[in-house]
């Protein structure tokens, strides 16, 4: 089983309250953290919350995803030095 709110239990509390929309990311994000998003492509999200914590959880809808690979720039992770033993 998934451990996010997509499975319909929310993996803080346990409780199966989880309600989900795909309405404007903006109209969720407190508006002081919308500015981080305000660049290139803004897909659609997913947005899940739940109903007795308030835990909630974002994805960009799955058809978008091909857009922000096109615009937005890839995080890339570091890798650690190897030793020249």
């Amino acid at each position: 089983m998934e451990n996010n709110l997509k499975s319909g239990v929310c993996p803080k509390c346990g409780h199966e309250e989880v309600y989900r929309t795909t309405e404007d990311f903006f109209k969720v994000v407190p508006r002081k953290f919308a500015a981080w998003f305000n660049y290139g492509s803004r897909p659609r999200m997913d947005n899940f919350i739940c109903g007795v914590c308030g835990y909630a959880e974002f994805y960009a809808v799955e058809e978008d995803l091909l857009q922000v690979k096109k615009e937005w720039h890839r995080v890339r992770t570091s890798q650690p030095e190897r030793s020249s033993q």
